[in-house]
Parts: C-alpha cells; structure tokens; sequence
C-alpha cells in the first residue's frame, strides 16, 4: 500500500509539474504573441517616422536651395542697378532694419549722392528707382519668409530625429525582449 502511495503521491506531483510547465508555456506564448504584434505596430511607426524624417530632410534642403537662388538673384539685381539701388533716399525705410539687402545699397548710395540728386529729377529714372525699392522690398519678404520656413523645418526635423530615435530604441527593447523569450529557459 505504501508503495502504491508513494507511486500516486508521484504521479500527483509529476502531473502537477507538468500542468505547472504547460501553463508557463502557455504564458510565455501569450508574452510572445504581445510582443510581436507591438514589435510590428513600433516598426511600421519606425518606417514611417524615417520616411517623414526624409521628406523633412528633403524640403529642407530644397528651401535652402531656394533661398541661395533667391539670394543670388537679388544680389545680381542690385548689381544691375546700383545706381537706382544707390538712390534710395532712405535705405532704413526702403528696406527695413532687417532687411538683409540694405548693407549693400547703403554703401553704394555713398557713392552715388550726387548722381542720385540730378538722375531723381528725371521721371523715368525716379520711376526705376521706386521699381528697385518695391523690388528689393518683395525680395526681402520672400527671403524671411524663406528663413522663417527653414527654421521652422529645422525644429521640425529634430524633432522627427527624436522620434525615430525613441522608435528605434523601442524596437530595440522588445528584440531584446524577444530574443530571451526564445531562448530555452535553462540558458536564462
């Protein structure tokens, strides 16, 4: 009788042992299943996180394109029209303090007072001078603009860099976490 006993106490005990194996089976495949599907949701939001950091990137580096065209341009203006740049009476007003043109005409109408003082009596010649200042006016608006955009497209960028770093280190983390789910539980 002892042996018959001892013989269910261990058939008891190996069958509580295995359904004690079987349900941390079944946990850890739960735990791995969670894991998968937020593995696949953090990598699809990876992906697109570093394609927005791209598209980002690649207005940016247009903008500033833009703006060193723009810039080339306005300069190749004044240099087309020193004189009339020159007269502008007030360079202050004509261009604003900000304005990032007005060291230029400044230094030239210097240059150009007298000339200035006759040419403006002439109709033709005050109408080009006033066609410089709407000009160089409408050029430094669109070069702020175009500053303001890019510093703003900076900030946007960093921020989409921050974005795909947490992502990445996430994705990293549940690799990770993946990984020691895989391994046989004896090499934990």
């Amino acid at each position: 009788m002892k042996i018959v006993c001892h013989a269910v106490a261990a058939l008891l005990a190996a069958s509580l042992l295995a359904c004690g194996e079987g349900e941390e089976k079944r946990r850890q495949q739960e735990q791995l299943s969670l894991l998968e599907a937020q593995s696949a949701t953090v990598a699809r939001r990876l992906a697109t996180q570093t394609r927005a950091l791209s598209d980002a990137r690649d207005r940016l580096l247009g903008l500033r394109s833009e703006l060193a065209l723009h810039n080339t341009e306005t300069l190749q203006y004044i240099q087309a029209h020193q004189v009339s740049v020159s007269c502008l009476r007030n360079v202050d007003a004509a261009f604003g303090r900000r304005n990032v043109y007005a060291a230029q005409a400044s230094e030239w109408s210097k240059s150009f007072a007298v000339v200035c003082s006759v040419g403006l009596l002439n109709r033709t010649f005050a109408d080009q001078v006033s066609a410089s200042a709407q000009y160089l006016q409408q050029a430094d608006r669109r070069a702020n603009s175009l500053k303001d955009q890019i510093a703003t497209l900076e900030k946007s960028v960093e921020n989409l860099r921050q974005d795909v770093r947490r992502s990445q280190d996430a994705v990293d983390r549940i690799t990770t976490q993946l990984v020691r789910l895989h391994q046989p539980s004896d090499s934990r």
